[in-house]
């Protein structure tokens, strides 16, 4: 699809390598805009490395309404704190607030994000703040996604399989393994995530036995050596659980199909649709308008 409209991404610094991993594949990007903060500098860096043939670009998010139609291909980025999972109404109102400031801007919105304890069930409401249709992780069946650890092992019933067998366990992705310690403190579960006492209270209190190492195609050479550290700090067992991104895949695809479905002759803000999501289809209609921690306790 080499056609100039502008993809808008909003991403949980968790879900960077999974990003990294959509975007890489794709030959049509022609320009990637980042809207400065410090969560975009590793997501930055990445892409930089793996896609030095694509013109990347920074703007302060005060500049989003200069931003002139794209002449190829183009997503616009605003990465986002993972402390917003403090509370779902918090993530919610940082998110309905950041696709009205992008409204205009961009053809379609993709959230790279699931439920996230609810705050993004409603995707019309989403829709509606941004001025487009809003994409969301969604697996095979047509389910958004419960969350970043349901995004990698494949979608709802796999997650729900998963942690209804294994009781007690901590999900462990790259992102995760590099910034749990940040996580903790920025969701207010411990005021210091090098207090390693505190934090084996917590985690004796929360019932964990074990640590799930999840494979796919993302991670860096540390992965593994944070994954092991990791479990010898709380006394975990280790194991790996090898998965593939299909969810990231059909959700990637998801949004280039209806975005390519929006007619040449309209563009930004001035589309306007109805975004349904049933059994995973997404259908663009009429155009006339200008967990805190990944882990599974008891339930």
């Amino acid at each position: 699809m080499r056609t100039a409209k502008r993809l808008g991404i909003v991403g949980c610094m968790l879900m960077e390598d999974e990003m990294v991993y959509a975007l890489a594949k794709d030959d049509d990007i022609g320009e990637i805009v980042f809207v400065d903060n410090e969560e975009r500098l590793s997501l930055y860096d990445k892409l930089g490395i793996i896609m030095p043939q694509v013109k990347m670009r920074i703007i302060k998010d005060e500049e989003l309404g200069n931003l002139p139609p794209p002449e190829s291909f183009s997503l616009l980025i605003w990465m986002k704190d993972m402390g917003l999972h403090e509370s779902p109404e918090k993530l919610k109102n940082d998110m309905t607030e950041t696709l009205g400031r992008m409204r205009g801007v961009c053809d379609l919105t993709l959230l790279f994000y699931g439920l996230c304890g609810n705050a993004f069930k409603d995707v019309d409401e989403l829709s509606r703040a941004a001025g487009n249709p809003v994409v969301i992780l969604t697996d095979a069946l047509g389910e958004t996604v419960d969350d970043c650890i349901a995004a990698v092992v494949g979608g709802r019933e796999q997650y729900r399989e998963l942690v209804t067998k294994n009781l007690g366990v901590y999900f462990m992705t790259p992102m995760w393994a590099k910034h749990w310690r940040e996580m903790a403190v920025k969701t207010r579960v411990v005021p210091d995530g090098n207090n390693n006492e505190l934090m084996k209270i917590v985690f004796e209190a929360s019932g964990y036995k074990k640590v799930f190492k999840i494979e796919t195609e993302t991670g860096d050479g540390d992965y593994e050596k944070r994954v092991t550290e990791f479990a010898g700090i709380f006394g975990l067992a280790k194991e790996t659980l090898r998965c593939d991104l299909r969810v990231i895949d059909i959700t990637y695809g998801k949004a280039k199909e209806c975005l390519s479905s929006i007619p040449e002759h309209v563009h930004f803000g001035t589309a306007a649709m109805e975004v349904q999501s049933n059994a995973g289809k997404l259908d663009l209609q009429t155009y006339n308008w200008g967990n805190v921690f990944p882990a599974n306790r008891d339930r």
